[in-house]
């Protein structure tokens, strides 16, 4: 199953079949509704209770919901290409004992009751998992990330989704905390970087029939890197995720690589120490032996999941902008 789910995150990478939408703020007061409609995913839900028993689709989904206090409504999880450990330490206890589905099958989902359904879009890819259309006939609500769909999207979306799930669940007050507590941190890591002068990089991702897959100029990986004082040297393309000839990396000349860092290969192979590894790839390419960023040994490790849409992001913004401009936050 690890080796299908990484199969379904490099077509994701690729692919991005649901790519586009509108990205909005939205704001939320304390008033509880009878009925909150919900425009998400292209579709218009309607909750008229709170949901009680809900499924969780990827370990952002599940850590989302565990930030606002609801992993004891989470009845089933999956953590797609995760692990539990890979959840912030402050919520791997709340959710240690919760069934996990390591395969997410539209028959045996709706056999467990869910009300809710909070996912990645992304499983709509597994064949097993059915259509939208099949949980909407059985009054089940899905709640699709907004972050995995749009095509170009950014923390705000996090933010967005948080704030309708507490519009769902009627919790207004511990969403608005919440989203205080990530911002604050955004807007600290931004202020610090005021001024700085951006920083060429180059985004390793994985390493495919003689190419190199790495983030384009649009999408979360590319924000997250612009806003913590890189600069991307495939800005230009017009694609989140893409595959280069080394020599288009060669004549860039990147002063810094991030490593994108997972625990399963394309082979299906499990890794300890990834992001080791894939700097180990890029040292033993005698073409690169003088590209700047590795004769000087500068590389980035962030954890993939860090980069996908979810409160983690916060996390892996510090973790770019403390390595490319260590100068400001000593």
């Amino acid at each position: 199953m690890k080796k299908k789910l990484f199969f379904i995150v490099m077509i994701f990478l690729s692919a991005y079949i649901f790519a586009g939408g509108n990205q909005e703020s939205v704001s939320i007061g304390e008033s509880e509704l009878d009925v909150v409609k919900i425009e998400n995913f292209y579709h218009s839900s309607e909750y008229t209770k709170v949901p009680e028993r809900v499924v969780a689709l990827s370990l952002q989904q599940v850590e989302t919901l565990s930030a606002l206090g609801l992993e004891e409504k989470i009845i089933l999880a999956n953590y797609g290409h995760n692990y539990i450990e890979e959840l912030l330490p402050e919520y791997r206890s709340g959710i240690k004992d919760k069934p996990v589905i390591e395969e997410p099958n539209l028959e045996y989902i709706i056999s467990q009751n869910p009300d809710l359904i909070f996912m990645a879009s992304y499983y709509f890819f597994i064949s097993t998992f059915g259509k939208y259309e099949d949980y909407e006939q059985n009054n089940i609500n899905l709640y699709v990330a907004e972050g995995t769909y749009e095509q170009n999207s950014t923390i705000q979306n996090t933010y967005n989704d948080i704030l309708n799930l507490a519009r769902i669940f009627r919790i207004e007050d511990k969403a608005n905390k919440l989203i205080k507590k990530l911002s604050e941190r955004e807007e600290a890591i931004v202020k610090k970087l005021s001024g700085v002068k951006p920083v060429k990089c180059f985004i390793f991702d994985s390493e495919s029939k003689g190419k190199i897959v790495t983030a384009g100029g649009i999408g979360l990986e590319n924000y997250l890197l612009e806003t913590a004082g890189g600069k991307n040297i495939f800005e230009h393309t017009e694609k989140q995720f893409l595959s280069v000839p080394i020599e288009e990396i060669i004549a860039a000349d990147p002063d810094f690589i991030i490593i994108n860092s997972y625990p399963v290969s394309e082979g299906g192979q499990h890794y300890d120490n990834d992001g080791q590894r894939k700097i180990d790839i890029l040292k033993n390419k005698k073409e690169l032996s003088e590209v700047s960023a590795i004769k000087n040994n500068r590389f980035i490790i962030v954890p993939l999941h860090s980069v996908f849409p979810g409160i983690q992001n916060i996390d892996a913004l510090e973790n770019i902008a403390r390595g490319l401009h260590p100068e400001v936050f000593n």
